[in-house]
C-alpha cells in the first residue's frame, strides 16, 4: 500500500465560503492536498438572491454540493459537524464518524437571531412566502 503524503484538508460546511475555499485550495495547492468536505445539506442555494425572490425580481440558483466537490476532485461526507478534537486532529460528525485532518477549515455559516422583537427577519428562501404577504397587510 502506498502512503498518501498529501496534506489532509477538511472543510466543514457546504455554503459559499466552503465552496470558495475548495476552489481556492485546488487552484493554489492542486495535487499537494487531499480534500474532504463535510456538509449537511446536499444543495447550495445562492442566498443573496433569495431577497429578490420575495419581490418577484429573480430566482436564486441551486447547486449540488456533490457535483462541485466531485469536479474539484475532493471527497464529500454528507453529515454534520458535532465536535472538533484539536488534540487528535479529528472531527466527530453527527453520525459518530471520526474524520482525521491535518488542516481544518470551519465554514459552517451563521445563525440568525432575533435582534428586534416583532421585526421581520429574513433568513432566506423559506421566508419568501411570508415576506410576500406583507404588502397585502399594509406593513411595507
Amino acid at each position: 500500500m502506498v502512503e498518501d503524503s498529501r496534506l489532509r484538508v477538511l472543510i466543514a460546511g457546504g455554503g459559499i465560503a466552503a465552496m470558495e475555499a475548495l476552489l481556492a485550495l485546488r487552484s493554489l495547492a492542486g495535487h499537494l492536498v487531499s480534500v474532504k468536505v463535510l456538509a449537511c445539506e446536499p444543495e447550495l442555494v445562492y442566498r443573496p438572491v433569495t431577497v429578490a425572490e420575495a419581490f418577484g425580481r429573480a430566482e436564486a440558483r441551486n447547486y449540488q454540493v456533490a457535483d462541485i466537490v466531485a469536479d474539484q476532485h475532493a471527497e464529500l461526507v454528507q453529515d454534520s459537524l458535532e465536535h472538533v478534537d484539536s488534540v487528535t486532529h479529528t472531527v466527530v460528525a453527527g453520525s459518530g464518524a471520526r474524520i482525521p485532518y491535518d488542516a481544518l477549515l470551519v465554514a459552517t455559516g451563521a445563525q440568525a437571531t432575533v435582534a428586534l422583537p416583532g421585526a421581520l427577519m429574513f433568513g432566506g428562501r423559506t421566508d419568501v412566502p411570508q415576506l410576500r404577504t406583507y404588502p397585502d397587510r399594509g406593513v411595507m
